[in-house]
């Protein structure tokens, strides 16, 4: 599950950050908005 301090979260954080600082988005998104963490549990439960 997306859990802040999880390596899923903070990829994600480091990435949005560097789009910013390169001007490629205008304002930070949400990111539990952006990822469904709903598919990334089922993910997690696939053998």
């Amino acid at each position: 599950m997306l859990k802040k301090g999880g390596p899923l979260f903070e990829g994600g954080k480091e990435i949005i950050d560097f789009f910013y600082q390169k001007g490629v988005l205008v304002k930070i998104p949400d990111l539990n908005a952006v990822i469904d963490d709903q598919f990334v549990a089922a993910a997690g439960k696939q053998p």
